[in-house]
């Protein structure tokens, strides 16, 4: 977070008094360099730090592979128009999401 803004990506889920976590953006921007910005985001101390080790990736690790079971239909709600200007962007966030298994995926994040 800078005094210009920021991208916070957490969310407060008043009925549950919990936060959420939620990138809906940069996750699979093949452009964005997120060594050179990741102190700019707002959880930088908490989230690059302890929580980083073989528990917190074998945990993401199931998530994302129930993610990527059902990207296909996921990907069938969103609406059409969404997609008519990148035509392969489904594919290229099935290529990044089926690199959870390997040391470059996770690489950027700890």
């Amino acid at each position: 977070m800078t005094e210009s803004g920021g991208n916070p990506n957490l969310f407060y889920r008043a009925a549950s008094k919990q936060y959420v976590v939620l990138d809906h953006n940069l996750a699979f921007d093949s452009g964005y360099n997120f060594k050179a910005n990741a102190k700019l985001h707002v959880a930088y101390n908490a989230w690059f730090g302890s929580q980083h080790d073989a528990l917190w990736q074998a945990h993401y690790s199931a998530k994302l592979a129930i993610a990527l079971q059902g990207l296909a239909q996921y990907a069938a709600t969103l609406p059409v128009v969404w997609l008519e200007d990148a035509p392969g962007y489904l594919a290229e966030i099935n290529d990044t999401l089926s690199l959870f298994n390997s040391d470059e995926f996770w690489e950027v994040l700890i």
